[in-house]
């Protein structure tokens, strides 16, 4: 087998494993799942109503409230008034001690969410997305989906993360370029049971032609794609690409010539607003740096695909809110774009509410991005939770973010509670201050002498 192909299964395996072992209890309070909850609430206030007593005393003893007896009366009226709307159809005005219960009960139920490790609240969903990864390879589908898998490899091995990346995104380049090359004695069953595929429109067929895309290679699930496309846009979006100048649009030259599938997804899922809004991100001065356009469309391509399809997601509008963020910070998107071009394909709220998050606790945000690019692209939660966990180990965030701090390695440690636990404890340091530099080398020199022999504990065992 493979050794890339024999790897990925290997992680997949391993972090299911890890996946289908995660308690989520966490999630609930009173049969309630709170993540949820959270979001209806931040939807519309009028589903406070499905707030019960027990989630109300929930938030109180895991959040500090000022007034708590205050706030659980005003809550309860609220969910109660709310109750008697929804059931009864009752005419309701909240007081605006009770609308300040939900405000704050939203505030803490979400930092409460915020505290639970994210692999737990989308359990079920990254299980499934792995499943289908899976499902993919064992069916010779074109995978796509990168974010996942630098998810599932960081998940499984975080030292050896780069390595492993390099061995996994080898395999996956070759399996999607033989997987459109394929000859069709050699397709996959799904793509030769059909007896008689569909006619195409002469001049998308045409089109087709011209980009030595041969109608036999093609999956079946996209024949009914091109079948029901827009030819318009179809059209419009081809004699874009087409073109010979980038200012005018003109990519398809930078598209290796047997990358055939991207092509066409081109074709299918953007436009030309959208191949030249990702022109005008990156031009600057009426110049348009083509180093990184080349890049982006060789790594991120997905960035130029705008239509909702059940196929592949879009993920420009993602792209131009990143991208814009990141001008609006002075960041050189450039550089980033070599180290991690897939911190482009972020959550662009996410993103936004962890570096707002960070800076109100004195760092500053082109910091974080530039030291944190990684883990605030795959694991931004990482950042706050161990952000609160410095408070709690009594370590001073001012000297942390400070100018003249250029380590930000304790922000980036999984599982950072454990280890301070277990320094805090060994007599060795007792009633010595220990810096965030000490305590950085002390965390390193441990799991470099303790990995040669089998593994590191952070279990006391004094």
């Amino acid at each position: 087998m493979n050794e890339g192909k024999k790897l990925l299964y290997t992680i997949i395996a391993d972090v299911l494993d890890k996946l289908s072992s995660l308690d989520e209890s966490p999630l609930f309070c009173d049969d309630i799942n709170l993540p949820e909850l959270y979001i209806k609430i931040c939807n519309n206030e009028d589903n406070f109503y499905q707030v019960t007593d027990a989630v109300i005393d929930h938030i109180i003893a895991s959040a500090s409230i000022k007034n708590s007896t205050s706030f659980k009366q005003n809550a309860k009226k609220a969910r109660d008034l709310l109750i008697g709307k929804k059931d009864y159809n009752l005419k309701v005005n909240l007081k605006d001690e009770e609308r300040a219960a939900i405000r704050t009960f939203i505030k803490n139920l979400g930092k409460i969410i915020n505290d639970i490790d994210q692999d737990i609240i989308h359990k079920n969903s990254r299980i499934e997305s792995i499943q289908n990864l899976k499902k993919r390879i064992d069916n010779h589908q074109i995978i796509t989906d990168f974010p996942l898998i630098e998810y599932v490899t960081l998940s499984y091995d975080e030292l050896n993360y780069d390595k492993n990346m390099l061995i996994v995104i080898k395999f996956i380049n070759e399996f999607n370029l033989n997987l459109m090359n394929i000859k069709k004695k050699n397709a996959p069953a799904f793509d030769i049971q059909m007896i008689k595929r569909p006619k195409l429109d002469l001049e998308i067929k045409e089109i087709l032609d011209k980009l030595e895309i041969n109608i036999k290679d093609i999956p079946n699930y996209l024949i009914s794609e091109i079948k029901n496309c827009n030819k318009q846009d179809f059209l419009d979006t081809y004699y874009t690409i087409r073109k010979n100048k980038a200012e005018n649009g003109g990519i398809l030259h930078f598209i290796d010539k047997g990358n055939k599938f991207i092509k066409l997804l081109i074709l299918l899922y953007a436009t030309k607003d959208s191949i030249k809004g990702v022109i005008e991100s990156v031009s600057h001065d009426n110049y348009i740096d083509i180093s990184v356009l080349k890049k982006i469309i060789t790594y991120i391509p997905n960035v130029l695909l705008c239509k909702n399809n059940a196929y592949y997601r879009p993920r420009y509008q993602d792209y131009i809110k990143n991208i814009n963020y990141l001008k609006s910070l002075n960041i050189k998107y450039p550089v980033l774009m070599e180290r991690t071009p897939l911190f482009l394909l972020s959550n662009p709220e996410i993103l936004s509410y962890t570096l707002d998050y960070m800076s109100n606790l004195g760092a500053d945000k082109k910091d974080i991005i530039n030291r944190c690019y990684k883990t605030l692209s795959l694991t931004p939660s990482l950042l706050i939770e161990n952000t609160e966990v410095m408070i709690k180990h009594n370590i001073s965030l001012k000297d942390f973010f400070a100018p003249s701090n250029v380590n930000y390695n304790l922000l980036k440690m999984h599982d950072l509670d454990k280890k301070l636990t277990y320094i805090e404890n060994q007599s060795e340091f007792k009633g010595k201050t220990l810096t965030c530099e000490i305590l950085n080398k002390i965390i390193i020199s441990k799991v470099y002498r303790e990995a040669m022999t089998g593994g590191v504990n952070w279990e006391d065992n004094q």
